[in-house]
């Protein structure tokens, strides 16, 4: 029996963590996760490297949220009702001012995190680096968009009435940003407490396991809103007017929310099509899908709360090999760090020296 090394395994430099991550995701072996040795050098790295800076950037983030939030709900109202030089006026730039500066504190961040990628393929086949460039890519046009609007010929930006005129690009980019944003708050709660890393990994479990399940439903929804765009064609009343609408309609339909009274048999084309359609998708969608639905969503949330903890850790895991990454040489040759990873070879070597003392006396 060979004894496989472990000097420096939870330094800064070593692969050991990476290449375990790697192997997991390939692999799908999550459960690789609820070993206690792994345990202790994920736990180890995460104080030693991680935790102070990412509570940090956890804390920054919320001011952002509230800020871009602020900014969202009061900027119109600030900027367009209100004499334009006073002072509350100046006030309502100044959540935009926020959003701007930590734009570019997490900007560098998340350009850190790509360059230090071994590939594009990899940073992007990452889903929290997607959202985070999305909600990084929306804030800049959404205030870039802005702040054209306001400068490039608007004669009557400052008069009462033109907010939604003069803003509406803007406004628009500014609503995917904001949910980008949120979303994105995510991230940090898989990796600030065990509690919460476990429900958002179910989240991710499910979603992840229902792209199948997604791609059918929609087949079907497409092709039903179709059928009733072509029953109720040119019938405005029933929201069929274009092919969007009647996918719309037939949306509110597979939640229950529609009113199929006795005027869409009397005003469609043929009352016996419409009749067999509407029972089709009550049926086969409604009944049928919707419950397959909810069964794949309790086998996902049983299959992972199985291994919550590995689940947990697996997460934590990724965070310590991003904020790893990005250390600099200063945070590197840091003397309390040096300690910390002499401290940690020697608690390894406790570790491995107990067990086996006591694999020993079992045998």
């Amino acid at each position: 029996m060979q004894i496989v090394p472990i000097k420096g395994v939870a330094s800064k430099d070593s692969k050991f963590l990476q290449k375990l991550v790697e192997a997991a995701s390939q692999s799908n072996f999550i459960s690789a996760f609820e070993n206690e040795v792994i345990e202790a050098i994920i736990n180890h790295k995460w104080r030693t490297y991680v935790r102070k800076k990412f509570d940090r950037h956890m804390y920054l983030y919320v001011v952002l949220v509230i800020a871009i939030t602020i900014d969202a709900v009061t900027f119109k109202r600030y900027i367009y009702t209100i004499e334009e030089t006073s002072l509350v006026k100046v006030l309502g730039f100044l959540p935009m001012v926020v959003v701007i500066g930590l734009w570019l504190f997490f900007t560098e961040h998340g350009y850190s995190q790509f360059r230090n990628a071994e590939s594009s393929k990899d940073y992007f086949m990452d889903l929290w680096n997607v959202v985070d460039l999305c909600s990084l890519v929306s804030i800049f046009l959404t205030y870039l968009t802005r702040i054209l609007e306001m400068q490039l010929g608007r004669i009557t930006f400052f008069e009462e009435g033109h907010a939604t005129e003069d803003l509406f690009w803007s406004t628009l980019l500014l609503s995917f940003a904001v949910v980008a944003t949120y979303l994105n708050i995510l991230y940090f709660l898989q990796g600030v407490q065990k509690k919460s890393g476990q429900l958002v990994r179910v989240i991710l479990g499910i979603f992840s396991d229902m792209h199948v399940f997604i791609g059918i439903a929609l087949t079907c929804l497409v092709g039903f809103s179709v059928g009733f765009y072509v029953l109720f064609e040119d019938k405005k009343q029933f929201q069929n007017e274009n092919i969007m609408s009647s996918i719309f309609t037939s949306y509110t339909l597979m939640l229950s929310e529609f009113d199929f009274s006795e005027e869409y048999l009397t005003k469609s084309t043929d009352t016996i099509a419409v009749c067999i359609l509407f029972f089709s998708f009550t049926f086969g969608i409604n009944i049928v899908m919707l419950n397959l639905l909810i069964a794949i969503m309790g086998d996902t949330f049983d299959r992972i709360q199985e291994n919550s903890q590995a689940e947990f850790m697996f997460a934590r895991a990724q965070i310590v090999l991003e904020y790893e990454g990005n250390l600099s040489e200063e945070e590197k040759n840091n003397k309390e760090v040096r300690h910390c990873e002499e401290r940690s070879d020697e608690l390894r070597l406790r570790y491995f020296a107990t067990a086996r003392s006591e694999a020993t006396s079992i045998n």
